[in-house]
């Protein structure tokens, strides 16, 4: 990007089943848990969710009960593939309470009372994990980039991010600004997201991370929201796939087709594009993890490194 080397922070490096933003949110989160003697929490989340399934591990670990609370009809060990079949061999169908897609705005509600009914030993856990339990974790990420720059004597002027709650991109934004870093993040949401929505749980996390460090903090204004070329949801599309195959075969790692793909992928098609933002320093891109989720897309897979392949084989032909 503007003729510079694009830096990579290697957050899925961080763990296997817990990698990357959530790795960091549940350390601070579990530990949390633990201080104040839960034993059953509720866990929300997608039925193939990489953070239900990487904290329902680590609850387990750590003598905490996980229900989980998970979006879409029952489905048996047959059906279950990927991160859903992982899931259900760490917890046992009697604590899954599956919720209809047209109920899911009641999720929290419906949680909540089950939680209630536990008494002061139940705990909800949020979608993502994205509570203020886990604001301490999640603001480790932005020390650690600072470390990095420091170690290896660069100027990251240019962070790169996705975004799912935005609530790791949010730790980010507010700890760069409190450390007076002079970066700018940008933000790709994998949901359609505004500027207006992200602003709105900008200033909502604010108040949370002002109660943390004790003091008050100027909103920064350095970050930048951005629109994704495409699929702009939930869910992985066949280009997200074909971004895993080309970056695993020229890069050597790989990457979850919802989150990170799309980002490497929306960075490729930018610094090609007249739009693209002018880099003084070196930009970085967040690797956020989440490669797991790969175990439930053979077929997506196979597609992905057919079409690779076949490019593969033109170009040389081309070349000869």
């Amino acid at each position: 990007m503007s003729g510079k080397p694009v830096y990579v922070k290697r957050d899925d490096e961080l763990g296997f089943g817990l990698s990357g933003s959530k790795f960091r949110k549940c350390r601070s989160l579990v530990a949390s848990l633990k201080q104040k003697q839960i034993q059953v929490a509720a866990v929300i989340g997608g039925r193939y969710s990489n953070n239900v399934l990487g904290l329902s591990q680590l609850l387990i670990e750590n003598g905490i009960r996980p229900v989980l609370f998970l979006k879409g009809v029952r489905a048996d060990n047959a059906q279950a593939k990927g991160n859903l079949l992982l899931t259900k061999m760490f917890v046992g169908e009697n604590d899954i309470q599956w919720i209809d897609p047209q109920q899911w705005t009641s999720v929290m509600h419906i949680a909540g009372r089950f939680v209630d009914e536990i008494g002061p030993r139940g705990f909800l856990i949020p979608e993502g994990s994205s509570c203020s339990a886990s604001l301490p974790g999640s603001l480790t990420l932005a020390l650690d980039i600072l470390r990095n720059q420091s170690e290896h004597q660069l100027d990251f002027s240019d962070i790169f991010v996705d975004a799912g709650t935005s609530f790791s991109a949010v730790s980010l934004i507010l700890a760069l600004s409190y450390l007076q870093h002079n970066s700018t993040v940008h933000v790709l949401p994998v949901a359609p997201t505004s500027k207006q929505d992200f602003d709105r749980i900008l200033c909502g996390w604010k108040a949370d991370f002002e109660r943390l460090i004790g003091e008050s903090c100027v909103l920064p204004v350095n970050y930048v929201v951005h629109t994704p070329v495409s699929s702009a949801s939930f869910g992985p599309t066949g280009a997200a796939f074909d971004e895993v195959a080309f970056l695993a075969r020229q890069e050597g790692f790989l990457t979850d087709p919802i989150y990170s793909a799309k980002l490497f992928s929306f960075l490729r098609t930018l610094s090609h594009s007249p739009s693209c933002p002018r880099i003084i320093g070196s930009p970085l891109v967040v690797h956020s993890g989440g490669a797991i989720t790969l175990s439930g897309y053979n077929a997506e897979l196979i597609k992905a490194l057919n079409r690779l392949d076949a490019k593969s084989i033109g170009n040389v032909k081309r070349n000869q």
